[in-house]
């Protein structure tokens, strides 16, 4: 079954699918899969991007409505197990694993790959060097206007595609969207017809775009769009969207239709026009100062979108001015309508004015006293409040609220309510409705429902009940038709009864005033009476209020439902007794009485307020009496005297009274920061504030915290890091601190442990360590107040590790070092030469390597090795002995114990293990290729399993013969594993010399050209060939004809040489110069004859010539190099023949002495008869060469023959100093001397010098 399904980011859109049975099975042979995304156009507006799936070219699969995919998408291909489905393990050297093989994939094309593959829009082999269109009534058709050519593509000019019209200026890496267009087609939009009822109908028409594309090879494709419609009338505004309100102020929301707005930088519209033909293809707005105009902003594409906005006018549009929007609707077709709106909208900046307005509380009364605020009233209903109003003379008002809050500018008593427009009028709170002059307007629970809409789980309830003492302010909110609003303050209105007590300052002096707690009919005791004063200062008529607080105040109900977070100041104090701050946990014993203090009109006091509990105190050893308030904001009872600076807030008097002073009675959290802060401010009582005398404890309750969590964790060998979270409960809620005892030394435990503030706890054992460890753990309370002692607990925390069998850990190792893979599942690779009889020059080396494993736990182990198919394995007898894993050894081979670097891994200490290794040999079958596999598991006593050690050994096909060697013919390089599946394919074998063929099997007879000249035929030889006689004529080189040739070519050259030498000899003479010669000669293989001659002209020059080969020849000798000769010149092998001479002697002392007193030539003419005998018949061919000249010339200035006029001028040196004396004659120089004086001993002794003796 193929499935396909759509999940975008973040689920955006919803998850789609679609699936399709198939009817094959993928897994038995290959098959092409495309998946294909491409857009589909049902209309000429519409378009869908659909994603399709073919197998083998077939589709399989479509699903449409995807998102857009952009040029920067990344397709991901992932393989997983259906329902994550592992199968058991039945075969312990083949554990589960599945692959996945792709055939002819490419992802990407290769870098320069212009020329790809395949047909057009699919790439192909030759570039695309144009594009044609037409158009046609059905896809792939061009019957309405036929093709032309409409564009040529830029071709960079790279790679195979260079030779064709390519342009340097083209990118490869861009990607071009090509525009054309086709004129003059004259598409008809529509055919009439007769239905089938014989009436006449226009059918709208249906074109296709066809584009063809044509290859530089010639091949064509061609691609045809989705139909396409003609379209000629203009789309339609819808007049009655057009011709109301089509503005929207931002300011008031995302779609709230005005014809004033507020923004001052946004002008924000909507429309509807719609074509039923051709579709909307684009809009257009436009915004001016008059109709029609667009002075503000041009004509601005929206797309096909009904709204739009500019958000861009900040500091351009002015109060009470008017702009209007123009819209154009452009459909398919390209025809355009625009509708100019004719009422634009009018931007009001200035809120209205309020001080025109007259307002009246009804049901309220003045202050029996000259208060300050003077627009301060009280009231004695606490059920009903109101107010009236007169109209605005700004004629931009239509709406007033009614607010009232607990503050001015705040509305949570009463969350603003619209109550009327410009007119006069009057609204009322009363009996749970809104009343609107008069009349039943709507219930408080229909305001309920409006205030609170997110929560709709609201008490439908409509009681308006507020507290004694309860100050409302009251607002009225005046808008304009912008929603720009003005506020007007109503003055303020204290809920008062027959109980309130109101003292007023005349003229700021101090006020005070008493209460005795009788109403609070105690009679089994004394209650203490206490008195409130004013600090000094205060603001003339500035009053406070005292409110006596009986059981029938205490438990009324007060509520305001059509608030969403009203809070009453006053609530019963025996219901809340657990509602208090930290320092008053479970102190409260008793509350005496409670009373309320309310500052008229809000105003704060200049300094702390003063009040003193006096009578008889109810105190003993434990206990005492003291002053306490409710605060509605943190919803607690807090103690009084913490609501002013750091100093302590309470002084006890001589009298046995004490003085409580209090400040701001809403702060949340009461500290030292914040009261030094708020006194320096001038922060004070401003506020009505609910109090209660009550007997507390002296002492604050503090337990220290108690552990939740368990105290023991259980974890296994080697688990890793465990982490786990500590959880305490403290009964006063205190912040609770985790750490390790301070005096726990945490290198004494075997492992690591970490211990957060937030109480994370991570342990990490050391490796194969079992047992328990104990952790001590301090539970630490975080006090925040200086008044409280913080506490701890001590705990012991014991974390219980444990012991599991570890399985073996296996190894293998050459040379000593381990040549597994980090990951040891992975394969060791051994490429192996497949071993055929005719390429044992390629055989690879036997593959041998020492593997084993070691245990943690000491076991005995037990090897298992697999079989292989294509050879054969020999293992040694394995050991057990701990091995040596020192440095390694100088000389290793293969099989060389684990040594060196090898112990760098190992857990424990290597004589802690148990060990098992042997030696595995490797031994590959004949004429085999392919993958083998050996697989090695060790278990130990337990049945723990190690890792299974698969080695693959790839043998590698070798089918080239005569030493011919393997040639990739793909990116696979000859080592590799697709050698060993299919050569052929991969591969081809590059032969050598003389041979060719497939598998170079065939030997190359080079004599098929005929080289040979006849009488000679030729001979075929491995990479060459020779030309001889037949072999039914041996002789037939030895002809008459042949014979009387060769002898004529040799009295030819020994006429030239005897000419050359007379010729020289007269130019010496004629220029009185000694003409010095030298001359080698050679006879190769063939009997070709090589003379050449070399003239010096000075006797030091040859001199130097002849010592330099003495001199390569005698280093020659030394250095026994004698394998070179082919390389040595003629005069270099005629020197080292001479020094092979034993009856020649290099320096003779014996004749050097008597050299002096004899000429070159006597003493020559002395050893001559000793040492012709000596000579061989090649060395007296070369002294009858240097003998020729039988005229020996006679040189009148040194009656000197030819032979010693030479021997001497190779003596001279080259600064024509003559040598006397034989004391200054080198032993080379007198060797020279001799040797030059000898006419027996020839220049040149080379081969074939005996032959070439014979035929003269």
């Amino acid at each position: 079954m193929i499935i396909t399904w759509c999940q975008s980011y973040n689920n955006t859109f919803n998850p789609m699918k679609t699936k399709m049975s198939l009817e094959f099975d993928p897994s038995e042979h290959f098959h092409d899969f495309k998946i294909e995304i491409r857009p589909e156009r049902d209309d000429a507006v519409d378009i869908s991007w659909c994603l399709f799936v073919f197998v083998d070219g077939d589709e399989l699969t479509m699903m449409c409505g995807i998102p857009y995919l952009s040029n920067k998408a990344k397709l991901v291909f992932h393989v997983w197990n259906r329902e994550n489905t592992v199968p058991e393990n039945a075969d312990m050297f083949n554990r589960f694993s599945t692959k996945a093989f792709f055939k002819d994939l490419i992802m990407p094309a290769p870098q320069g790959s212009l020329c790809r593959y395949g047909e057009p829009f699919r790439g192909g082999k030759n570039p695309v060097i144009k594009f044609e269109a037409g158009i046609g009534s059905e896809k792939l058709l061009t019957d309405v206007s036929p093709f032309i050519e409409v564009l040529t593509p830029c071709l960079p000019c790279q790679g195979m595609c260079s030779k064709y019209m390519c342009n340097s200026a083209c990118n490869l890496n861009d990607r071009t969207n090509y525009v054309f267009t086709l004129q003059d087609t004259n598409l008809a939009p529509v055919k009439t017809h007769v239905n089938e009822t014989g009436h006449l109908e226009n059918k709208t028409l249906a074109y296709y775009l066809t584009v063809k594309a044509v290859l530089g090879s010639g091949l064509e494709a061609t691609s045809s769009s989705s139909a396409f419609y003609v379209d000629d009338t203009p789309p339609v505004f819808d007049t009655d969207i057009m011709n109301s309100q089509i503005y929207i102020d931002v300011t008031q929301g995302e779609f709230t239709p005005v014809n004033y707005q507020a923004s001052t930088d946004t002008i924000k519209a909507f429309w509807r026009c719609y074509d039923d033909e051709s579709q909307v293809a684009d809009i257009q707005w436009a915004i001016g100062y008059t109709v029609g105009a667009e002075d503000l902003q041009e004509f601005q594409s929206v797309g096909r979108e009904m709204v739009a906005e500019n958000k861009t006018f900040d500091g351009m549009l002015y109060h009470n001015t008017s702009y209007f929007v123009s819209v154009r609707c452009i459909n398919g077709g390209g025809a355009i309508t625009q509708w100019n709106e004719t009422k634009g909208v009018i931007v009001l900046i200035v809120p209205p004015e309020t001080d025109d307005l007259n307002n009246t509380l009804p049901g309220t009364e003045e202050f029996p006293n000259e208060v300050f605020p003077k627009d301060a009233r009280e009231s004695k209903d606490p059920t009903s409040i109101g107010m009236t109003f007169t109209a605005s003379e700004d004629e931009s008002v239509f709406k007033y609220d009614m607010c009232i809050g607990s503050a001015e500018n705040i509305d949570d008593i009463l969350p603003c309510q619209w109550v009327g427009i410009n007119a006069s009028g009057s609204a009322m709170i009363k009996d749970g409705y809104l009343y609107i002059n008069g009349f039943k307007a709507r219930p408080l629970s229909v305001m309920q429902i409006q205030n609170n809409s997110i929560n709709s789980s609201v008490d439908m309830s409509e009681t308006f009940h507020m507290e004694p003492g309860r100050t409302l302010f009251m607002t009225m909110r005046v808008c304009n038709e912008a929603m720009l609003c003005s506020n007007k303050s109503l003055g303020s209105v204290t809920i008062t009864n027959n109980k309130t007590k109101l003292q007023t300052s005349e003229h700021g002096e101090s006020i005070r005033v008493d209460y005795d707690g009788f109403s609070s009919r105690r009679k089994k005791r004394d209650i203490p009476k206490l008195s409130v004063t004013t600090p000094d200062g205060l603001m003339p008529g500035q009053s406070i209020m005292l409110q006596p607080l009986d059981v029938e105040e205490l438990t009324t109900d007060y509520r305001a439902d059509v608030a969403l977070n009203f809070q009453p100041y006053i609530v019963n104090p025996t219901e809340t007794e657990d509602m208090v701050e930290r320092l008053l946990f479970k102190r409260m014993r008793s509350i005496l009485y409670s009373f309320s203090i309310t500052p008229v009109g809000h105003l704060p006091m200049p300094g702390p307020l003063n009040i003193t509990i006096e009578g008889k105190q109810e105190e003993d050893e434990v206990s005492r009496i003291s002053l306490i308030y409710w605060n509605p904001i943190g919803q607690q009872w807090m103690l009084s005297y913490r609501t002013c600076d750091g100093s302590e807030g309470i002084t006890k008097n001589a009298e046995g009274t004490q003085t409580f002073f209090v400040c701001n009675t809403r702060s949340l959290q009461p500290n030292t920061t914040h009261r030094e802060r708020r006194f320096a401010e001038g922060s004070f009582f401003s506020e009505e504030t609910q109090f209660v005398v009550a007997v507390v404890d002296k002492n604050v309750y503090n337990s220290p915290p108690v552990l939740l969590s368990p105290d023991v964790l259980i974890m296994d060998e080697d688990q890793g890091t465990i982490q786990y979270s500590l959880r305490a409960f403290d009964e006063e809620n205190d912040v609770i601190e985790y750490y390790i005892e301070p005096s726990f030394n945490v290198s004494d435990i075997n492992g690591t442990v970490f211990l957060t503030k937030t109480g994370i706890l991570l342990y990490t054992p050391c490796r194969d360590c079992t047992g328990n460890e104990q952790i001590p753990v301090v539970l630490q309370e975080v006090q925040r107040d200086h008044l409280i002692t913080p506490v701890h607990r001590l705990i012991t925390l014991t974390i219980s590790v444990t012991q599991l069998n570890d399985p073996p850990i296996v190894f293998m190792t050459q040379y000593g070092q381990n040549i597994l893979h980090d990951d040891p599942t992975e394969p060791v690779l051994v490429y192996l030469e497949q071993m055929n009889a005719f390429n044992t020059e390629k055989w690879s080396s036997e593959f041998s390597a020492t593997f084993g494993a070691y245990d943690i736990e000491k076991q005995d182990l037990f090897i298992s090795v697999s079989e292989p198919l294509h050879g054969r394995i020999l293992l040694s007898k394995a050991k057990t002995s701990v091995p040596d894993l020192e440095a390694c050894p100088l000389h290793q081979n293969l099989t060389t114990e684990p040594c060196g670097n090898f112990s760098h891994s190992l857990p424990h200490d290597k004589n802690t293990l148990s060990w098992i290794y042997a030696n595995l040999t490797y031994k590959q079958n004949m004429s085999s290729s392919g993958n083998d596999f050996v697989k090695i598991h060790i278990t130990d006593s337990l049945n723990a399993t190690s890792t299974v050690i698969t080695i693959q050994f790839v043998l590698m096909e070798s089918p080239c013969q005569k030493k011919g060697a393997c040639t990739p013919k793909r990116n696979y390089p000859c080592r590799s594993v697709h050698r060993a599946i299919d050569f052929d394919k991969n591969y081809i074998c590059t032969c050598t010399q003389g041979y060719a063929g497939k598998y170079c099997i065939d030997e190359i007879d080079e004599c098929q050209s005929s080289p040979c000249v006849p009488p000679y035929v030729c001979y075929d030889m491995i990479n060459g060939y020779y030309c001889d006689c037949p072999a039914d004529d041996p002789n037939c080189v030895l002809r008459a004809w042949a014979i009387s040739l060769i002898i004529l070519a040799v009295i030819i050259v020994v006429i030239c040489i005897i000419l050359g030498s007379i010729l020289l000899r007269r130019r010496y003479y004629k220029n009185k110069e000694p003409l010095l010669l030298s001359w080698r000669f050679r006879e190769d293989k063939n009997g070709k004859v090589d003379i050449w001659l070399n003239q010096y002209n000075t006797a030091a020059e040859l001199s130097a010539h002849v010592g330099e080969r003495l001199y390569s020849t005698l280093s020659l000798k030394t250095d026994k190099d004698y394998d070179t000769e082919s390389q040595l010149s003629d005069h270099e092998i005629f020197l080292r023949n001479l020094l092979a001479r034993e009856d020649i002697p290099y320096a003779d002392q014996k004749n050097v002495d008597t050299e002096s007193k004899l000429s070159d030539h006597e003493s020559v003419a002395d050893e001559d008869a000793d040492i012709e005998s000596k000579l061989s018949d090649q060395e007296r061919f070369s002294k009858s060469i240097l003998a020729m000249d039988g005229n020996k010339d006679v040189d009148t200035d040194s009656k000197l023959s030819d032979h010693e006029s030479f021997s001497r001028n190779l003596l001279v040196r080259e600064d024509e100093q003559d040598i006397d004396t034989d004391s200054i004659t080198s032993d080379h120089e007198r060797f020279l001397r001799y040797l030059l004086a000898r006419e027996d001993i020839p220049y040149a002794d080379q081969k074939g010098d005996i032959e070439l003796v014979n035929r003269f």
